[in-house]
């Protein structure tokens, strides 16, 4: 009641039952959705409600009923579920399963590469056919990521992928017959488009996605990238600062949206050789004794 009569208070002052709880919304807020404003709105909408059937206020007082306050509670928004990095198995068993060398090409790129979908449209091999120039630049708040020239990291059981994918690109469009991506349509969001319909058509990345799900985890176009995140600290020790610049995108970033993903195997393994380095010390030390 204090709220509601605070609210009548606001500049300018509320004329009717809508501006009454626009000015309730504004003035105490709350997350969009969340119960505290929901309880807010609904039980001020009640007491006008009140007030014009049972105390002869003004028809304009009149709150909306329904689904017509929900401008005035908001929806809840559900936090963005970050993509699960696809695995070295997985990534092995999906090309196995791609009929069509164009493609296997485009997703070889994405897993060896950490590539965003859309960046299969910016890049191509460097002079010397080593690495990956990528020239598409990701604009975000925060400003816009540069240029970068991508390094190659090979899943493992795929040894000489990314070396492989650098020659197929390099003579697409100059040797006759040679290899070339696929058709990623005219624009970026055309070729995000693309990507994610081919792999919907193909049986082994429904099956993964299903397997994921069943484990509360999700698999994207984006998971090829933090497969390759994974795959740089887990197996090749890259630090994360050289990690990010891999990547085309800041430290920060890169801690917040890659940095939490591991699984049980690189946990156990990881476990296992540190405590194979702490005997070794502790047989130093015994051995220094005696």
């Amino acid at each position: 009641m204090r709220q509601v009569l605070t609210a009548t208070q606001t500049k300018p002052k509320p004329r009717d039952a809508r501006t009454l709880l626009g000015a309730l919304r504004d003035t105490f807020g709350g997350p969009p959705g969340s119960e505290g404003r929901r309880q807010r709105i609904m039980y001020a909408a009640g007491l006008l409600r009140y007030a014009v059937e049972e105390c002869g206020a003004a028809e304009r007082w009149r709150p909306p009923s329904g689904k017509s306050l929900e401008p005035f509670i908001g929806r809840k928004v559900e936090p963005k579920s970050d993509p699960t990095p696809l695995t070295d198995a997985q990534v092995v068993r999906l090309l196995e399963g791609i009929p069509d060398p164009r493609w296997k090409l485009a997703v070889g790129l994405l897993a060896c590469f950490g590539l965003r979908p859309v960046e299969l449209r910016h890049c191509q091999p460097t002079p010397d056919g080593e690495h990956l120039v990528v020239t598409y630049c990701k604009r975000t708040g925060r400003g816009s990521t540069r240029p970068r020239v991508a390094r190659g990291l090979d899943p493992i059981g795929l040894d000489g992928l990314s070396l492989q994918l650098l020659r197929q690109l390099q003579m697409a469009g100059r040797v006759p017959g040679a290899v070339a991506l696929p058709p990623l349509g005219s624009s970026d969001s055309e070729t995000a488009t693309a990507v994610s319909t081919y792999l919907r058509r193909r049986a082994t990345w429904m099956a993964i996605r299903a397997e994921a799900r069943s484990k509360g985890e999700h698999i994207t176009t984006y998971s090829f990238r933090h497969g390759y995140s994974l795959r740089a600290h887990e197996v090749a020790k890259i630090s994360t600062r050289m990690t990010a610049e891999l990547m085309g995108h800041n430290p920060q970033t890169h801690n917040s949206s890659y940095g939490r993903w591991t699984d049980e195997e690189t946990i156990d393994a990881a476990l296992q050789q540190a405590l194979q380095r702490i005997k070794a010390r502790q047989d130093e030390y015994r051995q220094g004794l005696s």
